[in-house]
């Protein structure tokens, strides 16, 4: 049962991430995802969510799920990155891999603060990363 939720969790938070080959398509799903967290109704899945990162770390069916969920958006950011390294729309010097895995850090990050911190200015949060993206990629 687990499992089936963490699945149907990266399934609805993957539907807000879309890119059609630039990192520039793929920053206003990723400000949206982030804002998603925000929700009245959000916050008993993202308490959930945190719930099923600890079980992944006790049970290997459940890690397998959360860590495909993870993994397949992680390797299209890495791919987007070095399309935008290539392109000069990124500086060069910039590991992909690592780029990609930060980009996931904050929503974890945001996720868990969320989860347990109910005055988070969600709103102060996805600013600061939006002004953060936009060094990167200006």
């Amino acid at each position: 049962m687990i499992t089936a939720i963490a699945a149907r969790w990266h399934e609805d938070q993957a539907g807000l991430l879309r890119a059609d080959g630039a990192v520039g398509d793929l920053v206003p799903g990723y400000l949206d995802l982030l804002r998603s967290l925000a929700a009245p109704a959000e916050r008993e899945r993202v308490r959930l969510g945190v719930q099923i990162w600890a079980e992944a770390l006790r049970a290997p069916e459940v890690e397998a799920v959360a860590r495909a969920g993870v993994d397949a958006p992680r390797e299209v950011v890495a791919r987007l990155v070095r399309v935008a390294q290539d392109h000069g729309e990124l500086p060069a010097g910039l590991p992909p891999d690592g780029l990609a895995r930060v980009f996931i850090a904050i929503y974890q990050g945001l996720a868990l603060q969320t989860a347990w911190d109910a005055g988070l200015d969600n709103d102060a949060y996805v600013r600061a990363v939006e002004g953060l993206v936009s060094l990167l990629t200006s």
